[in-house]
């Protein structure tokens, strides 16, 4: 039972913990932070499933931690107050068990039964068990070595708290964040340090869950388009993305040399959680016939086999998605989705929520898109003053809510087709330069483009629906994507700067947007546990930028400083590396790049 109003009203939840008639939780706390935990487990059975569960949205959501590192059940548990709060121990029958990350990773403290355990204000923890036991737990401090990375000074938004706090210190080693509460004192001849300004803010790096990296500069359209990973890549990590997912990959062979050169070290990039190809008609020669249950079923499991992170689901029919949403969960991997109202046996939300799609695409669907047109059509003439209008969408949020469905809102999105929102859309770097001077002169020749008047009215409705989602409970499922799949004007490692400021002028709270593009982001892709947050045992990416987002959220484009797997990048470096790269030098190059393809 969860209270969000001390005690006036109650949500039952149903927690990733062992449940049985001998099973169950035995210790709960929860911090004034929002991380909280709920441990227990099985008696007299060794290992009966999950035994620890956390929640860093004070009860909110629910996620299984690792496992403690001892045998049977968990008599008590306990966080310690110092050491950033991180700090965890688990006593039971099987020994005491102790956590540096807030759950995430466990190790062996004692094999002797105890039975509760307990911390001291200054970190020292202490448990108690039969005959009398008593065990002091002393845990140390670790060392700056050589090799190491400390951020130092500012102010630190870690996405698990509303405000941002002053920087504690981060010690970064092998790519990880190994320790908080460290300054630049004693640090060894070998280790780097950034020092940061008193009015910076250290962040999470950013995630796009949308991150077409798709070119068009010749206008053919769909088919037209090539991935673009080596420049798009840069442009990305110079923007603070330090994690992308495709959404869809047009040319998978071109992410296979992207990731492969990332990881190497020869080029510079965020990470590249693929997507695989399309599943639908979007998807180039996809034939509804001959994709059946069993065709969809080995084509997840040949992408699972490719290290995929997840699938984008675009024009596909109901039968397919509820195949497609089943075999990718046997492997644990994500599905999203493009879907419409169910008109010409298209998919509406509200369908593919009930089949345990983990995440949506640009809009809420339900029964205010009525299955007797497009979506589309319906959004455009959304009166958000009606009541029942009004009703029918805060019924559909109920759904996202109720079912732990992310929203990827893609705010901005639409205002690219449309009349440019002045606020949003106007330059903050020179974009076009990375562009070879022939492809900039083929793109400018086609400016300006004839705005869409359908897509400006759904600009503006998209709005007070975002905010809705918000309203109604689902801050902590909204998500950041640009969908930008680019025709030489805007490039989508910048697009994701713009999306966030149209998140905050449809008046989500600047925090809500953050951790959107970084914790929400992190736990949509089941990526949580490594990615998102700034605590001890989490994979190091961080942006550094030059001010305070939580009061100006374009701050966000005001980058400092990107940290990627604990390497340190100078944003301005990266984009100068690539200007005046993309796209083909001349003529003869063109056909490469999409040019008169059929």
């Amino acid at each position: 039972l969860t209270s969000h109003d001390r005690g006036l009203t109650w949500t039952v939840q149903d927690l990733p913990l062992v449940s049985a008639e001998a099973a169950g939780a035995t210790s709960v706390e929860m911090g004034p932070d929002g991380f909280g935990f709920v441990a227990g487990g099985a008696i007299g059975l060794p290992f009966a499933g999950a035994r620890v569960s956390v929640s860093r949205d004070a009860g909110t959501t629910w996620t299984a931690a690792g496992e403690p590192a001892l045998i049977g059940p968990i008599y008590g548990a306990a966080r310690a107050n110092g050491a950033g709060g991180h700090l965890m121990a688990a006593a039971g029958p099987g020994g005491i068990s102790w956590s540096p990350d807030g759950g995430a990773t466990w190790r062996v403290a004692d094999t002797r039964s105890h039975w509760a355990v307990a911390f001291t204000d200054d970190g020292t923890g202490w448990a108690v068990g039969p005959r009398g036991t008593v065990t002091r737990l002393d845990f140390e401090h670790p060392e700056v070595r050589q090799g190491d990375l400390v951020v130092v000074g500012g102010r630190l938004f870690s996405g698990m708290e509303d405000e941002a706090i002053s920087n504690p210190g981060v010690l970064i080693r092998d790519g990880v964040i190994l320790a908080m509460g460290f300054d630049d004192r004693n640090v060894p001849e070998g280790a780097e340090v950034v020092r940061v300004a008193d009015h910076a803010t250290v962040l999470s790096g950013f995630f796009d869950l949308h991150a077409h990296y798709a070119l068009d500069l010749f206008g053919e359209g769909r088919l037209g388009r090539v991935d673009e990973a080596k420049v798009n890549a840069a442009v990305f990590l110079a923007n603070g993305v330090t994690s992308t997912f495709p959404a869809g990959e047009v040319t998978p062979t071109a992410f296979d040399e992207a990731v492969a050169a990332i990881a190497s070290g020869e080029r510079p990039g965020p990470r590249i959680h693929r997507s695989g190809a399309y599943f639908g008609s979007w998807r180039a020669g996809w034939d509804h016939g001959a994709m059946t249950s069993d065709s969809i079923r080995a084509e997840v499991r040949y992408w699972a086999g490719r290290g995929v992170r997840g699938f984008k689901a675009k024009g596909i029919r109901p039968a397919q998605l509820e195949v497609l949403i089943d075999e990718a969960h046997r492997f644990g991997l994500t599905v999203t989705g493009h879907l419409d109202s169910g008109f010409r046996d298209s998919v509406n939300p509200r369908d593919a929520i009930a089949m345990g799609i983990d995440r949506v695409e640009h809009f809420l669907g339900g029964d205010a898109t009525p299955a007797d047109r497009s979506a589309y059509a319906s959004i455009e003439r959304f009166d958000l003053d009606d009541p029942e209008t009004r009703r029918l969408i805060d019924e559909q949020v109920g759904r996202f809510v109720d079912g732990g469905v992310f929203f990827d809102a893609t705010l901005h999105t639409y205002g690219y087709y449309a009349e440019r929102d002045p606020e949003v859309f106007p330059y903050f770097r020179d974009e076009m330069g990375i562009l070879t001077p022939y492809a900039r002169s083929v793109v400018e020749a086609r400016l300006p483009m004839d705005p869409n008047e359908q897509f400006g009215r759904i600009y503006r409705v998209k709005h007070g629906t975002v905010r809705a989602f918000v309203e109604g409970g689902g801050a902590h499922l909204l998500t950041v994507g640009t969908d930008h799949p680019s025709w030489g004007e805007y490039f989508s490692g910048f697009a994701l700067h713009r999306e966030l400021h149209a998140l905050s002028r449809a008046d989500v709270p600047n925090h809500v947007v953050l951790r959107a593009a970084t914790a929400n982001a992190a736990r949509a892709l089941g990526l949580g546990h490594r990615l998102g947050t700034i605590e001890p045992g989490k994979l190091a990416d961080l942006v550094v930028v030059d001010g305070d987002p939580l009061a100006d959220i374009t701050v966000t484009r005001k980058l400092l400083h990107v940290i990627r797997d604990g390497r340190v990048y100078d944003p301005a470096a990266l984009l100068d590396s690539v200007r005046g790269t993309l796209g083909p030098v001349g003529p003869e190059e063109a056909a490469a790049w999409g040019a008169g393809l059929p």
